[in-house]
């Protein structure tokens, strides 16, 4: 019969201790803490937003015996966003590409995960005009109304236009328009320039294009008057600093949310079909737009969006 060596049964020893030492499950670990910026939610209830986390914290912690901390904190703007990131009070982030252009050089992000989209992780927006409003050129805009199609993919919408207007040398939205709203629902806004309701709009070409489909007559009567070019709406980040075990897992999971309900619940709220992990240069272009908004148009706001309605909102980072 052969013998171990001493340092064989040393080895063996070392082994059982660690196979049987309590506290080696994601259930032991500090919950794993998520975060979604305000602006990015642009017209979602964040109420219904928060049931679907909790939903799936909960399979998360039955399935593959990981905890999450089952409610979100809802970070009312840009302010509370770089906190809760540099103070350790969330281990990841769900923010708006423009958001992510004012926090880049005070935080720091790794892991970033893309929304996907009918398999494209970029969006082009429309500024739509009826073929029988006159519009034929950006300054024919002047003093005409506005639609802004409001969803977590159009969150760059009025960056994107306040640049081409500054590249065609006119003024801003708020002072080339007569008026103009940012109202939910792509047929709503669609259809408010068919109807001459409403003179421009701006809205995502995946969004038009599944219009056309359905009525064919809509692009018989609208005509597309500019193109932004590809931008990331969005971006889901971890704290470069969070080096806990579970952090793999994490992002697995979350690669696949759009195989599981409790997932695809959240997929759902934020309009895309999945999330993929991808290299910061995927940002590249967005960032360059945003670049130019500063450059043409100041670093006064974030450019309309629904993150500018609340950088002077009193209210601290909180729950729901």
């Amino acid at each position: 019969m052969n013998r171990l060596r001493p340092v064989h049964r040393l080895a063996l020893v070392s082994l059982c201790l660690v196979l049987l030492a309590p506290g080696t499950s994601g259930e032991d670990l500090p919950a794993f803490r998520i975060g979604f910026s305000a602006a990015s939610f642009a017209d979602v209830n964040q109420n219904d937003a928060s049931a679907a986390v909790k939903v799936w914290a909960r399979s998360l912690a039955s399935e593959r015996r990981i905890a999450a901390d089952p409610q979100p904190r809802i970070l009312k703007n840009l302010d509370t966003v770089r906190s809760a990131l540099t103070n350790h009070l969330i281990d990841a982030i769900n923010l708006t590409s423009q958001e992510y252009f004012h926090l880049r050089n005070d935080v720091a992000l790794d892991n970033f995960v893309i929304p996907v989209k009918a398999n494209s992780f970029t969006e082009d927006y429309l500024l739509l005009v009826h073929r029988e409003s006159g519009i034929t050129q950006p300054a024919d805009l002047r003093g005409r109304t506005l639609s802004l199609l409001k969803s977590p993919r159009t969150a760059l919408a009025h960056a994107w236009l306040d640049v081409y207007l500054a590249e065609h040398d006119l003024p801003q939205i708020e002072e080339l328009f007569e008026s103009f709203v940012e109202a939910p629902g792509l047929t709503k806004v669609v259809l408010s320039v068919f109807f001459r309701r409403t003179d421009a709009c701006v809205v995502t070409r995946s969004g038009f294009e599944t219009m056309l489909e359905l009525s064919p007559q809509t692009g018989k009567h609208l005509k597309i008057l500019a193109t932004s070019p590809p931008i990331v709406p969005s971006v889901f980040g971890f704290r470069i600093e969070y080096n806990s075990p579970i952090r793999a897992q994490i992002l697995a999971d979350i690669a696949r949310w759009h195989q599981s309900p409790p997932g695809k619940q959240i997929l759902n709220l934020f309009q895309c079909d999945r999330l993929e992990e991808r290299p910061i240069s995927v940002l590249d272009s967005t960032v360059a737009l945003l670049a130019n908004h500063v450059r043409l148009c100041g670093d006064h706001s974030l450019g309309g969006t629904s993150a500018v309605r609340v950088m002077g909102n009193p209210l601290a980072t909180g729950n729901p």
